[in-house]
């Protein structure tokens, strides 16, 4: 059965495939062949002797005639690869069979023997190929013999649906092959994950040949696919065949405890325990058989024997992994027996034993239960916390969230039912509280709306609007609404209350809620009558003084000045305590700033914030009058204030919150991004923030970070978070290219590898730090799959730097591919320049001189071009010429560099000298001396000038003008570089030791 991916030195088909297929390496064709019959035979004779080399080289004396060849060839280079190949030459067998024509007899023989030799090479595909065609020209009585070795090729190289294809033929043809080929079929649909066709075929071939040498590992594959599909008896029954074609009685123990566990999971105890039993008292499986059969026991109702069980079998076993499963299982039955302590003892012995276990879980739920049950809500809370700590996912986390959030509210802790009914509501199986889901989600509505998250109270209340409870959950909308902001739906809702249940025990906070909603909308004239009627109906206290107040200040609003006056008489007569005094002095600020007049609200803040130091509202007027600076821009003004709020002695904590944060926003738009920093982290530390609350909070550090150029500290923090949104991708990104500026390679990896699914940008970046590195099997892994990408923008410089990593790979002809495609692609933009200048470096350093010298002069000569680009291409090309020593087009090339001028730039001053050099080359020594002395050379040209001048003297030397030539180095030995100044003293004492003095003047 094949199970490798790599196929064996020979294909077991491959045994007879010549001989059922074709010719037999020393058979005759069917028409005798031409030529020497006892020289055949006795090349026939030496083959079967094995003594290859003899045969080998009997056969290249052959083939070296011309008329054995036309008369012979064919069947000699059949016999050659033949030989060759078993003599371990590859290369020169498959040339051999090869060259064996299609109209030779032997030419079938011949593919079969390359398809042979090219497996036996690891060539799968060129194998797979040879049989392919093999099978194409062989007739049907054959055809098996090829689809068999063609099929296990298929395999071994993971082409299963090919492989499936000829396995199945196989099996169908009913001829020798069949056995094997039914079972391969089956192994085949397994690995193209075709579950169910595997199943049913290996049935079908079990049936057809039971006693297999195949048989045993298809038994054990049907099991181990019955067993993870959890049909455990099924499994068991292909366990046992397989055992007993085998003798193996490690597996008949395996099955007995499958049977057992499949009964017991049918609930068929009695049954189980028979199969349990069976299970040898020797075998490492008795261990979980012993458990089964106490556990089966104690389902059939024998709880004392069940724990007597147990406890034998835990005395039996004391490091097994099933010990804390019957732990827990003797908790439960003690408490079945009612030994409730015996069963806490139990359940404890569990957690301690082994906490990560599933058992532990639920002895941990027990142990909850337990304290919830006797009103020890501490403890059940307590106890709930560890489950969920220790098992995030437990099954029993609905129960246990419903126990937590009831043990809360009893405490009066409603922040943390918030928590408890928010998780439980995302649950949403409510099953286990027999029919309390209206109850749930009423207290899941209110425990929001104690915690502040007035959006999804009323999203949760409204779905209770219709039940009994609908009165309180409508009211409580209506609040929640309100606190929303949403003042026009609050409004509607408080009027439905109002007109819906008008005896509702608090329709007077109906009427109050009304009028705040009215007044939030400006809708003095419905304040008016909301808190006109809640006056009528609240009895005396601060909510009447303040629907008092409200009311005055409805009035004004309106200009009913009478009204408004009796009003706050009556409110005065009540004897309001100062707070409710300096609350008419705080809203008249709070007014002024919600009407956007900023500078007299500050100074109202600021007054009441120092007239009423001990007032709860003092700290907030300080954090108002903050916001209130911030919005004018007086960012200095509002870091003072808020810093006051947080220094004063009543701040509460939310009001600590609301400062820092506002002061965190102060201090990044006063530009102290550190100071804004270290606030916010301040807030981060703060517990019970939600989720969503610390990632606004990390954004603060973040964009801190990075405007203080911390951009190690934004990565790590910006990684922290769970899900990264677009902003946060733009802003790792804009983190990778500052790291790739500075030249931190690894930064800007190790900032792309903390990305899961990096944007082109980002991989982009990535790959050019690893081309920076010299990596460039790992820039092309990451360029590769972006050569399409859409941003027109990046896919040039995406296909730039894939070339670059091809080139730097030694792919030159990919490189060459990828860089012209790039120029042609985006035609007319600078990059098609620069790749079209890169494509020809990389064609010269091919060995391509031709290719180069066409993509330099499609630079060159491309007026469109920048004139750098079209210097640079004339300068490449020179330089390809002059290494050629094509003299000619090497000027040529070179004053077109120069030609592009202007002249005095370092461009034409290097097109000259070459210029000037290839002419010497050339011996067109007046030539060249007029090319040199007419460069104007730039300042920053050193030491091309003296390089020039040294060129000139040897003009000058070859052309006998020797005086010439030592004026020449006469001033470069004065006035040049130190080398060009040796060169030049060296040649003037040469000329001084070899050239009379006459010649010299």
């Amino acid at each position: 059965m094949p199970h490798s991916d790599r196929p064996k030195p020979a294909s077991p088909w491959l045994a007879g495939l010549l001989a059922l297929t074709l010719l037999g390496a020393g058979a005759q064709p069917a028409a005798a062949a031409t030529g020497d019959v006892a020289w055949w035979a006795r090349i026939d004779s030496l083959i079967a002797r094995q003594a290859y080399p003899a045969a080998e080289a009997e056969l290249s004396r052959a083939l070296a005639s011309e008329q054995f060849r036309e008369r012979d060839g064919g069947r000699a280079n059949y016999f050659m690869g033949y030989v060759e190949r078993r003599a371990g030459r590859t290369k020169e067998a498959l040339k051999s069979l090869a060259a064996v024509p299609p109209d030779s007899r032997w030419y079938l023989q011949a593919l079969g023997e390359r398809a042979q030799t090219m497996r036996d090479a690891g060539d799968d595909a060129g194998a797979i190929a040879q049989y392919e065609a093999l099978l194409s020209q062989t007739d049907d009585q054959r055809r098996d013999g090829v689809r068999a070795p063609l099929a296990d090729l298929y395999f071994t190289s993971g082409n299963y649906a090919k492989a499936l294809e000829r396995y199945r033929e196989l099996a169908n043809a009913f001829g020798p092959y069949q056995e094997r080929a039914l079972f391969a079929w089956g192994w085949s649909l397994l690995r193209l994950n075709q579950e169910e066709a595997a199943t049913n075929v290996w049935k079908q071939a079990l049936e057809r040949y039971p006693a297999s040498r195949y048989a045993q590992a298809v038994r054990l594959a049907l099991g181990n696919v019955l067993l993870q599909r959890g049909d455990h008896l099924a499994a068991s029954t292909y366990y046992n065949e397989a055992a007993r074609q085998g003798q193996d009685e490690a597996l008949m123990s395996r099955a007995e405890l499958l049977a057992g566990e499949a009964y017991a999971d049918s609930k068929d105890y009695a049954l189980a325990i028979n199969h349990y039993r069976a299970v040898p008292a020797t075998s490492p499986l008795r261990e979980p058989a012993g458990y089964g059969e106490a556990w089966c026991t104690w389902q059939g109702g024998k709880f004392a024997d069940a724990r007597r069980m147990f406890q034998v079998w835990m005395e039996k076993y004391p490091q097994s992994p099933y010990r804390p499963a019957a732990l827990y299982a003797i908790g439960s039955i003690e408490r079945q027996l009612g030994h409730r302590p015996s069963a806490l003892e139990a359940w404890n012995r569990v957690v301690t034993a082994a906490p990560r276990s599933s058992w532990a879980e639920d002895a941990q739920y027990q142990l909850a239960s337990a304290s919830f049950d006797v009103a020890d809500y501490s403890g059940a809370i307590e106890k709930g916390r560890r489950l969920e700590n220790a098992f995030p996912r437990s099954k029993w986390l609905g129960p246990t969230l419903w126990m937590r959030g009831e043990s809360y509210l009893s405490l009066g802790l409603y922040e943390e039912a918030v928590k408890a009914y928010s998780q439980l509501a995302v649950l949403g199986d409510l099953g286990f509280l027999a029919g309390q889901g209206e109850q749930v989600d009423f207290k899941i509505g209110m425990a929001h709306f104690y915690g502040g998250n007035y959006g999804e109270a009323s999203r949760v209340l409204e779905s209770v609007e219709k039940g009994p409870l609908a009165d309180q959950a409508l009211f409580w909308q209506a609040e929640a609404r309100y606190r929303l902001g949403q003042y026009d739906s609050a409004r509607a809702l408080y009027g439905r209350l109002i007109s819906r249940y008008p005896t509702f025990g608090r329709l007077a906070e109906g009427y109050y809620g009304l009028g705040w909603a009215s007044l939030r909308l400006n809708d003095f004239a419905g304040a008016r009558n909301g808190f006109a009627e809640a006056v009528k109906r609240l009895p005396e206290g601060r909510t009447r003084q303040d629907a008092l107040y409200r009311l005055g200040l409805a009035l004004v609003d309106l200009h009913e000045w009478e009204s408004a006056r009796t009003t706050f008489k009556t409110l005065l007569d009540a004897s309001p305590d100062p707070v409710v005094a300096a609350d008419a002095q705080y809203q008249l600020a709070w007014s002024m700033y919600r009407q956007g007049k900023l500078d007299d609200a500050a100074t109202a803040f600021g007054t009441f914030a120092s007239g009423h130091p001990q007032s709860r509202l003092a700290p907030q007027a300080l954090i108002w009058q903050g916001r209130s600076f911030f919005r004018l821009n007086r960012y200095p003004d509002a870091i003072g204030s808020l810093q006051a709020a947080i220094m004063h002695p009543n701040a509460g904590s939310g009001q600590l919150y609301e400062a820092r944060e506002q002061l965190a926003a102060a201090y990044y738009n006063n530009n102290q991004y550190e100071e804004s920093r270290r606030v916010y982290e301040q807030l981060m530390q703060m517990s019970n923030l939600p989720p969503e609350r610390v990632d606004e909070l990390r954004t603060g550090v973040i964009q801190a970070h990075i405007k203080s150029g911390n951009y190690k500290q934004a990565r790590t923090e910006l990684l922290k978070r769970t899900t990264l949104t677009e902003g946060d991708r733009a802003l790792l990104q804009t983190i990778a290219e500052s790291f790739y500026t500075k030249g931190l390679w690894d930064e800007v990896l190790a900032t792309y590898h903390g990305v899961s699914n990096p944007s082109p940008q980002m991989s982009f970046w990535a790959a050019r730090a690893l081309l920076e590195k010299k990596d460039f099997a790992g820039a092309k892994t990451i360029l590769e799959p972006l050569r399409d990408v859409q941003d027109q923008e990046l896919r040039p410089q995406i296909l730039y730097d894939l070339a670059k990593s091809y080139r730097g790979g030694g792919d030159l002809p990919r490189a060459k591919e990828t860089l012209v495609q790039l120029s042609e692609v985006y035609v007319g933009r600078p990059i098609a320049a620069v790749a079209l200048l890169e494509a020809a470096d990389v064609a010269r350093d091919q060995g391509d001189p031709g290719g180069a010298t066409n993509l330099y002069r499609r630079v060159a000569e491309n007026k469109s071009f920048a004139v750098e680009r079209r210097r640079q291409a004339w300068m490449s090309l020179g330089d390809l010429q002059r290494k050629n020593k094509q003299w000619g087009a090497a000027l040529l090339a070179y004053r077109g560099a120069r030609g592009l001028g202007p002249e005095g730039t370092m461009g034409a001053a290097l097109g000259g000298y070459w210029g000037g050099f290839v002419l010497v080359e050339m011996k067109q020594f007046k030539e060249a001396i007029k090319e040199l002395s007419g460069i104007k050379f730039p300042a920053e040209a050193e030491p091309l000038p003296s390089l020039a001048q040294l060129k000139q003297g040897e003009a000058l030397e070859q052309l006998g003008r020797w005086r010439e030539a030592i004026e020449v180095y006469t001033r470069l030995s004065a006035a040049g570089p130190a080398s060009e100044k040796q060169e030049a003293k060296s040649r003037l004492a040469w000329i001084d030791q070899n050239v009379p003095k006459e010649m010299r003047k």
